[in-house]
């Protein structure tokens, strides 16, 4: 009978060789552009006697990219955080939006 030592380090060895081979795949295909990506944002603002003292806040953050041709892509990204303050009713909303695009060309031949 296999103990379970042996059985979770064999699983474990598997897992870590597919994804070297994996990440040994997509590096040799280059970085793709297009992808989307959700988050969790954590603020932690330290401003002392400011503002009524420190502010913490958390939020999320949504985003992505589209690879327009070979050579162009454009992105865009929203974040949303709610910030308190630690020492009074101090409370703000910080929302960010980003949008631009990106030049692709390879760093070496």
């Amino acid at each position: 009978m296999r103990s379970t030592k042996t059985t979770s380090f064999q699983a474990g060895t598997a897992l870590l060789a597919s994804a070297l081979l994996m990440t040994t795949a997509f590096a040799a295909e280059g970085p793709r552009y297009t992808y989307v990506e959700a988050g969790y944002v954590s603020l932690d603002l330290d401003n002392g006697s400011s503002f009524g003292g420190d502010l913490d806040g958390d939020g999320f953050a949504i985003g992505g990219s589209l690879a327009v041709t070979d050579m162009f892509h454009i992105f865009t990204d929203y974040s949303d955080v709610d910030l308190d303050s630690n020492n009074s009713g101090f409370s703000a909303d910080y929302s960010q939006f980003a949008i631009g695009g990106g030049i692709n060309y390879p760093m070496s031949d």
